[in-house]
């Protein structure tokens, strides 16, 4: 445990020294203030002005604002995996008692735990959409599965930081599943099935307008949907690895 407690602390330093840290942690945040309180006077001035109301999108906006959470967070601990492995830190972990699978424990544990705390916090303050621990615990899941997935994501598939700025760029397309499910009309949304975003965002949806009828297919989109995080994990896991060896 004092092992994780100094590293822990060592991360918190670094945040210090590196501004792109800090929005990792404090981005989520600053985005609920942002929602909870500016964008009710955002809405009330574009209806007046307009006479547009904002607050008819609140599901598709909670779902992209929610699925910003884990990437930012992911991102940020895949930036710190990347500078640790350019510094050949990974390797000095593997020989001392934490262990490379410890280091690998800590470094996806750590954000995943944020990002839980994050993501409750929005659903539940956020004010766009009602929250309900039960009919939303699948999409909890989801998303906290997504910050271990987006740091896996660069630090498999970037050599070095610079490529990991490029990555994260190119990561953004993932947020594009609420867009699939809220405007692009019958079958041709299921194109977005592809993106783990799109069932985050689906069963999301689902879960704000069940009903005894429809919560077999819920249950269905539900085990599909973790079903494909928990595979994606996997993968990126299996990169990590490779990369690594």
């Amino acid at each position: 445990m004092k092992r994780y407690v100094a590293l822990t602390l060592n991360d918190v330093r670094g945040m210090s020294r590196d501004p792109m840290l800090a929005v990792g942690i404090l981005g989520p945040l600053a985005l609920l203030i942002v929602i909870r309180y500016v964008f009710p006077l955002v809405d009330s001035f574009v209806e007046e002005s307009f006479s547009v109301n904002l607050s008819e999108y609140n599901r598709f906006m909670s779902s992209l604002f929610m699925l910003i959470t884990p990437m930012l967070i992911g991102m940020m601990a895949g930036f710190v995996m990347l500078d640790e492995r350019d510094e050949q830190m990974v390797s000095y972990y593997a020989v001392t008692p934490l262990t490379r699978r410890g280091y690998l424990l800590h470094r996806l544990g750590l954000p995943t735990t944020i990002s839980i705390i994050c993501n409750v916090l929005f659903l539940s303050l956020s004010g766009l959409e009602p929250f309900n621990w039960l009919d939303q615990l699948a999409v909890i899941l989801m998303l906290t599965l997504e910050a271990p997935m987006f740091a896996l994501f660069l630090v498999g598939f970037a050599s070095n930081k610079v490529e990991g700025l490029a990555l994260s760029k190119i990561a953004g397309i993932f947020l594009a599943g609420p867009i699939f499910v809220y405007f692009i009309p019958g079958v041709w949304s299921w194109l977005g099935s592809i993106l783990p975003m799109f069932w985050t965002a689906r069963v999301y949806d689902m879960s704000m307008q069940l009903s005894e009828s429809g919560r077999f297919i819920y249950v269905v989109n539900v085990i599909i949907g973790l079903g494909i995080h928990a595979a994606l994990l996997l993968f990126l896991l299996k990169r990590y690895e490779q990369q690594i060896d």
